[in-house]
C-alpha cells in the first residue's frame, strides 16, 4: 500500500481478508473485480489510483508470475517427454 495514509497492516489485513473471502464466496474466476470492488470500498480515505496500483501488483505477483513460472515448467516437462519418446529403443 502506498505510504502516504496507509492505515497501518492490521487495517490492510482485515480489509484484504474481508475481500478475499468475499471474491472466493462469488465463485468469480480468480475474484477478478470482485475482490478490487470491495479493497477499494474498504480504502475510501485513500487515493483510487494508489490503491488500484497495489492491487495491480499484488494481482502480477498472485497470479500472472504463478502461472508463467508454471507454463515454463510444463512447456519443459512436455518437451523432455516428447524427446524421450522420440527416441530409439535400442
Amino acid at each position: 500500500m502506498p505510504e502516504a495514509g496507509n492505515p497501518g497492516f492490521i487495517i490492510v489485513l482485515g480489509v484484504f481478508i474481508v475481500a478475499f473471502s468475499v471474491a472466493s464466496a462469488t465463485h468469480a474466476p480468480g475474484g477478478i473485480g470482485v475482490f478490487e470492488i470491495v479493497a477499494l470500498a474498504g480504502f475510501p480515505d485513500m487515493d483510487t489510483v494508489s490503491v488500484l496500483t497495489a492491487l495491480l501488483v499484488f494481482r502480477l505477483f498472485y497470479l500472472i508470475a504463478p502461472l508463467l513460472l508454471a507454463l515454463v515448467v510444463v512447456i519443459g516437462f512436455e518437451r523432455s517427454q516428447l524427446a524421450r519418446r522420440r527416441r530409439p529403443l535400442g
